[in-house]
């Protein structure tokens, strides 16, 4: 559990709230923060949190491999 609470930040606050309580996985939760932390400095707080709801809210559905391909896709809709 330590390295997963370690890629959470303040940032991150509803992907933690998600993976504790169960509704994605411990990956899943892991490729979510790397999206936001991955984000260019210039990207404000309101679009990292939108960003991190668009990929929580394709956890659910989308395969790993699948999600991290969306990961990808929001930080190049970020910038």
């Amino acid at each position: 559990m330590g390295r997963v609470q370690a890629v959470f930040s303040n940032q991150t606050e509803a992907n933690r709230a998600a993976w504790a309580t169960g509704d994605i996985t411990t990956g899943q939760a892991g490729i979510v923060a790397r999206a936001v932390a991955e984000l260019p400095d210039g990207i404000g707080a309101e679009e990292r949190a939108d960003g991190q709801q668009i990929l929580l809210g394709r956890a659910t559905i989308l395969a790993t491999d699948d999600l991290r391909h969306a990961r990808l896709l929001v930080g190049r809709f970020a910038s």
